[in-house]
């Protein structure tokens, strides 16, 4: 499995995935998605976007981002400027419940490690999303109750 950097070309199928109804109901609004990927040059250029390939075909898609540049709020305690995030999905069901998602959040993790000096990597899965969490424990990562959020300390 090798991370590579998202080109135009991968567009298309990122758009078939976020409109699966597996994937549609965590990544909302699924246009808000469309246009990240669309405008990630210019207005969502801080974000790091990757395929997933296995045997040099598209399964996935991650990312990550310095987690202050996308503005959010959710780090609970969590200073914002020591935190990095992630995002990611498995689009090719052939590949879902085999390890793959531990794999890229493994490989997303020592991507942020090897460029970046900041602590901590924070995750916000939605509530209901049991498989995004139990892939995140798998992975190394501590549900933090007080924040409600999955955390990695780096440092």
């Amino acid at each position: 499995m090798k991370l590579r950097e998202l080109e135009d070309k991968d567009t298309r199928i990122i758009y078939e995935w976020l409109v699966k109804p597996r994937i549609a109901k965590w990544f909302h609004p699924t246009e808000e998605w469309i246009d990240e990927i669309e405008n990630r040059t210019t207005k969502y250029s801080f974000v790091s976007h990757f395929i997933v390939e296995e045997d040099s075909k598209p399964i996935g898609f991650c990312q990550y981002y310095y987690f202050p540049d996308g503005k959010e709020d959710w780090n609970g305690s969590i200073p914002a400027e020591d935190c990095y995030s992630i995002d990611y999905l498995i689009g090719n069901e052939e590949y879902l419940k085999k390890g793959y998602g531990k794999r890229i959040v493994e490989e997303l993790v020592k991507l942020i490690c090897d460029n970046t000096n900041v602590p901590y990597i924070i995750v916000q899965p939605e509530k209901e999303n049991t498989i995004s969490q139990n892939t995140l424990l798998s992975a190394g990562f501590i549900y933090d109750k007080e924040n409600e959020i999955y955390v990695m300390k780096i440092k």
